[in-house]
């Protein structure tokens, strides 16, 4: 299962190089399997044997499957050309598409972490490093998680040169003389790994750190592992799989779940990845898929090597952040009808308030709506805006001809997408007379092109220096796409506010909220469930909103009725 889900999920322009570890006995008979029963176009594989990496792992009798395991991981920068390694065991499968330039922003690595429980674990590894083993210095945030793990050959290397010196003697000879076997008293390679590099300064130069990273950008697809048997009944791969949430990759059947029929595991599995991709496996041969993976259980880590992307996915998250929403000390109001065309006003309105509007749309529900309560409003066609380049001081004329006291108009720009060129060339006094902004920005795709993205990054920035954004709803008649591996609602609703007004936090909100009604009724609405829309608390509400589109739709829709699209 690995194997076919990384060869059809991998999106990167040259086939994946995967490294898979095998005892040296086997390495004909694995070999033979592989290539008469494994059709996958879309990686390449490397066999190498255990000898390869460390002749102490052959030679020395007695050597713990779990410790070979664990040294490989860290023995890989030996054997592989890139400064980053993905570490895989063959439990894991994809769960979604993906490339390097997903795992990585600018020059660092996404990891994943988690608060540690295991403390034997970091316990033993600290004594063997000669550092301090308290619970309290080990446990004092985030720490890096178990397989699968981006690790770094410098770090890596680094650490075993370490070792050399600190154990006066081979690391890999000290590591096995070390390993108890009495779990969970042993080292592990991750718990060396954080705890070297903590030590030693180095996660902050190879790797984004918790605080810096926004919780929906993971390995880990959270919550859909099988570590434990029990977990198969409440397993829910359709969440794994659905675009738009968290994760790359899930652990199907732990070595924890040893009593769990690994038959029943690959039905499931294969059942929900056919509702989304109706071609998966591209082999065709199920049975194949069985036989690899039973030789894949019985044989050692697999890795696949990584280079670094380019720059470009640094400055999408760099615009994406503008769009990072924050809970207000103001209440929030809808005003239009429950699908296209209504707006999130915070409700503080007051009669005769002025409202000019300028909508592509013949839908006046929301304007129609403001009109009821008393407050003064003017629609303008958006052919009054003329050219972009050529509008700069429209809204400010169409504005100063209303009469408006400072700071208290509210501004609607539904333009088909005019209105990042307008909101990037606006003159800064127009500002001044505004209250509250909805905008519907549309073609967010766009951000893969430079010219859009310095638009949009200005445009934002001129809003994001006045007004505060305190409401957003992705527009389902738009899809998610995904943008230098970053995921982008295509169109999407936004409500401001003047800054100046409210008290504010970054937002602890899911949305769509109640508030919130699909623009398209006959589609169900986006889960705004990644950066930089989604709550760092908030996995586990997203978990569940996120099921509940599964639950309604999956079942009767394939993944293009879901209205999403994946780009490359």
């Amino acid at each position: 299962m690995l194997l076919e889900s990384f060869d059809y999920f991998w999106r990167g322009p040259e086939p994946l190089p995967i490294h898979i570890i095998v005892p040296d006995d086997e390495l004909v008979e694995i070999r033979s399997v592989l290539t008469e029963n494994t059709d996958t176009p879309h990686i390449s594989i490397n066999i190498v044997t255990d000898g390869f990496v460390s002749p102490l792992l052959n030679s020395v009798h007695h050597v713990s499957g779990t410790a070979k395991q664990m040294i490989i991981k860290l023995a890989a920068f030996k054997f592989v050309s890139t400064p980053f390694y993905l570490t895989l065991d063959s439990d894991i499968v994809a769960c979604k598409p993906f490339q390097e330039r997903d795992l990585f922003l600018g020059q660092k690595a996404l990891t994943e972490w988690a608060i540690p429980t295991l403390m034997p674990w970091w316990q033993q590894s600290a004594a063997l490093l000669d550092l301090p083993s308290d619970p309290q210095s080990i446990a004092r945030g985030p720490r890096l998680f178990v397989t699968p793990q981006v690790m770094s050959c410098e770090i890596s290397r680094k650490l075993t040169e370490h070792l050399d010196k600190l154990l006066s003697k081979e690391w890999v000879a000290a590591l096995i003389e070390k390993y108890t076997g009495n779990h969970p008293h042993i080292w592990t390679e991750y718990t060396l790994y954080d705890l070297f590099a903590t030590e030693y300064d180095l996660l902050s130069k190879y790797y984004w750190l918790p605080e810096e990273m926004p919780s929906t950008w993971r390995l880990h697809v959270p919550g859909q592992s099988i570590w434990y048997a029990d977990q198969f009944d409440s397993w829910n791969p359709e969440l794994a799989l659905l675009p738009g949430t968290a994760g790359f990759f899930a652990v199907l059947q732990s070595i924890t779940a040893h009593n769990l029929d690994f038959d029943r595991v690959q039905r499931r599995w294969l059942k929900a990845v056919s509702r989304f991709y109706p071609d998966y496996p591209r082999s065709g041969d199920p049975d194949s898929v069985k036989r690899s993976a039973v030789v894949h259980h019985q044989s050692s880590p697999e890795l696949t090597s990584f280079s670094l992307p380019g720059l470009d996915t640094v400055a999408v998250y760099s615009v994406l952040g503008l769009l990072r929403p924050y809970d207000i000390d103001l209440p929030k109001r809808r005003f239009g009808g429950r699908s296209d065309g209504g707006y999130v006003l915070a409700d503080v309105l007051t009669p005769l308030q002025p409202v000019l509007s300028y909508s592509a749309s013949t839908k006046r529900s929301f304007e129609d709506e403001l009109l009821s309560h008393g407050l003064d409003v003017h629609t303008k066609p958006p052919s009054r805006l003329g050219v972009a380049t050529a509008c700069d001081n429209i809204i400010g004329t169409d504005l100063s001809a209303m009469d408006i006291p400072n700071k208290n108009a509210i501004l609607r720009l539904d333009i088909e997408g005019a209105e990042w060129d307008i909101l990037a060339s606006i003159e800064p006094g127009v500002f001044s007379h505004i209250q509250q902004i909805v905008i519907e920005g549309h073609w967010l795709h766009k951000l893969r092109d430079n010219d859009f993205r310095e638009i949009a990054q200005r445009a934002l920035s001129r809003l994001a220096a006045d007004f505060t954004l305190f409401h957003v709803h992705a527009n389902n008649f738009g899809t998610v796409s995904t943008v230098e591996g970053l995921l982008v609602p295509d169109v999407i609703e936004l409500s401001y506010v003047r800054t100046s007004m409210v008290q504010r936090k970054l937002s602890e909100t899911v949305y769509p909220t109640n508030l919130d009604f699909p623009n398209n009724p006959h589609n169900h609405d986006i889960v705004l469930s990644f950066y930089p829309f989604v709550p760092t608390y908030a996995e586990t509400m997203i978990t569940d909103a996120a099921s509940q589109v599964v639950r309604q739709h999956t079942a009767r829709r394939t993944a293009r009725d879901l209205n999403f699209r994946v780009d490359g």
